[in-house]
């Protein structure tokens, strides 16, 4: 569930950032930019890398190994998610920054992830995805 999620999520902010919000992403692209390149590099290269063995590596990979690469997918998922929620917590409740000639700078002793809201999204992410579990597992 998770992995749909941050996937959507994923390609909704790029859409976003991209088209929608040219504007506000060259103001904040010292911000969002590096927040956005940490999901990437760690999230998504570690779900692409073992996605496929975990939809078709049942039979034709040992147990072992295809437990280990459901785990790493799972793993990448939680890592995307921390990173796509901690850029919505900071866009929403802007902390720890410096504004210089138009543009958003450095943090000031404060990181994007530990801004007030990020608890309560994952918050409301564990518990909308247990929802949909439950529902789902339910029908």
């Amino acid at each position: 569930m998770g992995l749909g999620v941050t996937t959507i999520l994923r390609h909704y902010y790029g859409f976003l950032f991209g088209i929608n919000w040219p504007g506000f992403t060259e103001i904040t692209g010292n911000i969002s930019g590096p927040l956005l390149g940490f999901e990437m590099l760690t999230a998504f290269f570690l779900e692409a890398s073992f996605l496929g063995i975990m939809f078709f590596g049942k039979g034709k990979v040992s147990n072992r190994t295809h437990f280990i690469a459901t785990r790493l997918v799972a793993m990448g998922t939680t890592l995307s998610a921390f990173w796509v929620l901690s850029l919505n917590s900071w866009i929403l409740t802007p902390d720890g920054f410096e504004i210089r000639g138009g543009i958003f700078l450095e943090f000031k002793g404060v990181h994007p992830p530990v801004v007030p809201v990020f608890i309560a999204f994952r918050l409301r992410l564990a518990v909308g995805a247990l929802m949909i579990l439950v529902f789902w597992w339910a029908c």
